[in-house]
């Protein structure tokens, strides 16, 4: 009988998490690292951090960008 293959999709916020990991192992402050956990917080209201990394493309980029300039964020043009 054929093993059944589980395919483990690794998200936004699993990225954001390594990220965070080399950043602390490079020896970042965590003084360095807060504003990045809040901009992470903030990008997550306007794209789901469950989204799979490797499923990530234009459209959902830029739907992101269209929901924070909906939200009055200013983003440039």
């Amino acid at each position: 009988m054929a093993k059944i293959k589980m395919k483990h999709s690794v998200t936004v916020a699993d990225t954001f998490a390594d990220f965070l990991t080399g950043k602390k192992a490079a020896g970042v402050s965590e003084k360095t690292l807060a504003p990045y956990g809040q901009h992470f917080s903030a990008i997550s209201k306007h794209l789901s951090p469950t989204i799979p990394i490797d499923g990530l493309n234009k459209a959902d980029l830029e739907a992101m960008i269209a929901s924070m300039r909906d939200a009055g964020l200013g983003l440039p043009a």
